[in-house]
């Protein structure tokens, strides 16, 4: 077999870790290929002929994009009014003057707050903001929670969707828009839209027996009452390019 270029030199090397073939293909170029057969103490070196290797054409697949969350304009003129009369009439100041700076003033949408004096205690009010929508904690003793978020993001809904929901949708004094009110396992859920914003109030209740969470009475309430609201920088910066005059 001398003289041949598939002639074989092997070479043991012991005291190695695990069984490989070092095969060299041509050009210098050298690859390791697991050797069946050889204890973990030796390794076989091989040389073989140089080897042409072709690569198979990768076909190409076109996906279609996913629809891009539609971001509805804000009507900022209303809510601008909003936040301006909360200021003449001072009705906003003691549950902002709670409020985190930082987390308000990077909030881009309107917040709403609870009207002054009614059923939402705001002694332990906290802010978190993630930019295009918000979470509002409001701790109301006694194992009761309410949390209010609000989201300037709405997806695509098929049509007709909107209407089926305000039929299903109740309607509480005071309030213009209508509300979709569910029961939740420790709790209950309220939605609606105002300024083209989704705002959402959740009552939880550590006792399901809680006389907050037997009905959604005292939801509604609440939901009654967010009649305030406050605009921080970004909010009000959005505003004001919108041509709301603040």
């Amino acid at each position: 077999m001398a003289g041949k270029r598939t002639k074989i030199r092997r070479r043991i090397i012991r005291k190695m870790t695990h069984p490989y073939v070092m095969v060299t293909v041509g050009m210098g170029i050298v690859i390791l290929t697991p050797v069946i057969g050889l204890g973990l103490s030796q390794l076989a070196v091989a040389q073989v002929a140089p080897v042409t290797a072709t690569r198979a054409p990768v076909a190409q697949t076109q996906q279609t994009p996913a629809p891009a969350t539609q971001r509805p304009r804000i009507d900022w003129q209303a809510a601008a009014a909003r936040h301006q009369r909360g200021i003449v009439a001072k009705t906003t100041a003691a549950i902002v003057s709670r409020l985190p700076r930082p987390e308000l003033d990077k909030t881009r949408l309107p917040i709403l707050l609870p009207r002054s004096g009614g059923a939402l205690k705001t002694a332990q009010a906290k802010l978190i903001s993630f930019g295009d929508a918000y979470s509002m904690n409001l701790p109301q003793g006694d194992g009761v929670q309410i949390t209010l978020s609000g989201n300037a993001a709405a997806e695509v809904v098929p049509a007709g969707a909107i209407s089926r929901l305000e039929k299903r949708a109740a309607r509480i004094q005071g309030v213009a828009e209508p509300v979709q009110i569910d029961r939740t396992e420790d709790g209950w859920t309220a939605s609606f839209t105002r300024f083209n914003v989704t705002y959402t109030a959740d009552l939880t209740c550590d006792d399901s027996e809680a006389a907050a969470c037997k009905t959604d009475g005292y939801l509604r309430t609440v939901v009654a009452d967010l009649t305030d609201v406050v605009m921080g920088n970004a909010a009000i910066t959005a505003a004001r390019a919108a041509g709301a005059n603040l």
